[in-house]
């Protein structure tokens, strides 16, 4: 063992003086899903006084990025969401955390209940995946989308279930014994993003359906056949279910109100090779977001008192971000690209996470002019 550790250590600085160099992960080339979140960031579900600390649904969002975004307005990339709950009584992993099911997204619309999904769109199944909706985004975000059922008749469109979950009305984690930490600590649903780079309407059915359910279907068996051949990308969202004897107040998302580049709010303008801050700016009331929380060991038992603090994610369609991350009060150095980008537009993204599951973004733009 020894043998082997001091060869890795000792061929570690030859192999990286020959190892290739990679793009960084702020800089956004291609398809991207920057960021995922819910809202609310934590759910509940009511007890027996039918009273609960927070809503028992909430709505799913995605941040997908693509530079072709900026020079093409009506390109679109195509969202399915799929979720795992786990079982109450049993609040272990889920197949939406197995590799091999995320390497292979068929088996998670194979293992799910579309009929149920068309009855009641979003809604969880307790140790089960389900489906929970589907979005198009482009260059203004994400939005519901519709498709036609019959093809020759494009006023023939039908509304598809857009992003959501909900608790099933008998997940209940009160029945669990006292000394169980899930008491307080919760369970996560696993929410699934699959972001595949293809027009909802290359999707839409072929041949004419008769109903939404139809309609359904048909654009899943599209997805999933287009998924091999077409440029796609995954995510994970885990999605907190409070626990009936959790103290802390539920939690919020942050709130962002926009960038600011050299101390300027973007929009703004920046020559070739300039370099200046990014920053994050606020809304008046986003201190009052900055929450008390216990921080607590696996057990449940209480650790410490905290207050959020959030962090910043940055990327770029082009240029230098010189760190990925960093706190949010801290400026961050953006170099502008060498030569005007195509449009002469650089569009940039900031996403604050409280690192509790809360999670909001906003985008500007940076016209690069000499």
């Amino acid at each position: 063992m020894t043998a082997r550790l001091l060869t890795v250590l000792v061929l570690s600085p030859l192999l990286a003086a020959c190892s290739p160099s990679f793009d960084s992960a702020s800089q956004v080339e291609t398809l991207r899903l920057l960021a995922l979140r819910t809202e609310p960031p934590e759910i509940a579900q009511a007890g027996a006084d039918g009273t609960a600390p927070a809503p028992d649904s909430g709505s799913l969002e995605e941040l997908v990025a693509h530079p072709a975004f900026l020079t093409d307005p009506a390109r679109r990339a195509t969202v399915v969401h799929i979720a795992c709950t786990p079982a109450a009584s049993d609040p272990g992993g889920t197949a939406c955390t197995e590799l091999a099911a995320l390497a292979q997204p068929e088996r998670f619309l194979a293992g799910a209940d579309l009929t149920a999904a068309c009855a009641a769109p979003g809604v969880g199944q307790a140790g089960g995946i389900t489906f929970s909706g589907v979005a198009a985004c482009g260059v203004a975000g994400c939005e519901p989308l519709s498709v036609p059922l019959d093809p020759a008749d494009p006023s023939s469109g039908v509304a598809l279930p857009a992003p959501a979950f909900a608790l099933p009305a008998d997940f209940w984690l009160g029945d669990l014994p006292a000394n169980r930490p899930e008491r307080i600590l919760g369970v996560e649903v696993v929410e699934v993003a699959l972001v595949l780079d293809a027009q909802p309407g290359d999707l839409a059915p072929s041949a004419p359906v008769a109903d939404g359910c139809g309609a359904l279907t048909a654009f899943l068996e599209r997805f999933l056949a287009a998924w091999p051949a077409n440029d796609h990308v995954t995510g994970l969202k885990r999605l907190h279910v409070r626990g009936p004897d959790d103290t802390d107040p539920p939690n919020l998302n942050p709130a962002l109100q926009g960038i600011t580049l050299a101390g300027v709010p973007l929009p703004s303008t920046a020559r070739p090779n300039a370099q200046a801050g990014l920053r994050a700016s606020f809304p008046p009331d986003a201190a009052a977001l900055h929450q008390p929380y216990v921080r607590r060991d696996a057990t449940g038992a209480a650790m410490s008192s905290e207050v959020e603090s959030w962090t910043i994610s940055w990327f770029a369609t082009d240029g230098e971000v010189d760190e990925l991350h960093g706190a949010e009060d801290a400026a961050d150095l953006w170099t502008a690209p060498a030569t005007t980008p195509p449009g002469g537009l650089v569009r940039v993204w900031a996403v604050a996470r409280d690192l509790r599951g809360g999670t909001a973004w906003t985008t500007e733009l940076v016209t690069v002019s000499p």
